[in-house]
């Protein structure tokens, strides 16, 4: 698996894309998204807060539909620093993708995506 680091800005109040980011991937991909899992969210919000309250050791997790994660991510009453999902896609891979302590986004699959991520972001590394 390839992580993908963008840290492109905007002036939403996370600071970061991630909504267009989540659309650009799962359309590369062209596959549907069997099971969502949030392993990470930290920040200010109604649900942000409730995954938060649920997720209590590293192995924690919270099952969520992708639904939940496009409203999440588009909801201006909410406000991101640390968010990690988890993807299981219908092709048998998987992909997560979240927001790094208010840092950068991120993006980690198997497929090249790497020409993808550079057309719509400016600031895009590498790690292997």
């Amino acid at each position: 698996m390839t992580r993908y680091w963008i840290s492109d800005k905007d002036s939403s109040k996370t600071g970061f894309l991630l909504g267009a980011l989540l659309r650009l991937i799962i359309n590369f991909i062209d596959c549907k998204v069997q099971k969502a899992f949030v392993h990470r969210a930290e920040g200010y919000g109604e649900k942000i807060s409730l995954w938060d309250d649920l997720l209590f050791y590293p192995d924690d997790k919270v099952s969520v539909s992708y639904k939940e994660i496009t409203e999440l991510l588009d909801c201006e009453e909410e406000t991101l620093y640390w968010l990690d999902v988890e993807f299981e896609l219908s092709n048998g891979k998987k992909m997560s993708f979240g927001l790094h302590d208010s840092s950068s986004m991120y993006v980690e699959c198997s497929d090249d995506i790497r020409d993808l991520l550079d057309n719509k972001f400016e600031d895009v590394k590498v790690r292997l």
